[in-house]
Formats: structure tokens, C-alpha cells, sequence
């Protein structure tokens, strides 16, 4: 599979995105591309389907072949607000 090197990364180019995908149907596709031949499954916290995507731990494929991105918010303290964008 084709890799994109980036900021030291080498990651697959062809990735599962996992958004808006729960419970048995996003473990049954996160299987399904594993099966397939996928090393890149992208999730965030944010899709709260965690658990689902940890099907891929028990995937067989060495933790060394695959990559599971995934991105958490920030949070900020109590009142403290988000630096503007500009």
C-alpha cells in the first residue's frame, strides 16, 4: 500500500473513516477493512465509538503494520475560551 510521509509519519494513504459509525456496524466495517487489506482507521473522540474501533486490537494484524488516528479535543478550564483564529 501507498504511504504519505509526513512531519516523521509514514501513514497509509488509503484510510477507514469511522464518523458517525456505532457499535456492531462500526466494529463489523473496522473488521471488515482490516480483512481487506486497510492499516489506517481514523477516529476521533468526538465519535464517541471508542470501543467499537478497539476491534481493532484484536484484529491479528501486528500493532506495528496498522494505524489507528485518532484526535481529542481540547478542553479548556471553566471560562477560558479558544484563542481567536486569525
Amino acid at each position: 500500500m501507498d504511504h504519505l510521509q509526513t512531519q516523521s509519519i509514514s501513514l497509509p494513504r488509503l484510510g477507514l473513516g469511522t464518523y458517525r459509525m456505532q457499535g456492531d456496524a462500526c466494529r463489523a466495517a473496522v473488521e471488515s477493512a482490516l480483512a481487506l487489506g486497510y492499516r489506517h482507521i481514523d477516529a476521533a473522540e468526538m465519535y464517541a465509538n471508542e470501543e467499537a474501533i478497539g476491534a481493532i486490537a484484536s484484529s491479528g494484524v501486528a500493532r506495528k503494520a496498522r494505524c489507528a488516528e485518532s484526535r481529542i479535543r481540547r478542553r479548556l478550564p471553566q471560562g477560558d475560551r479558544a484563542p481567536a483564529e486569525g
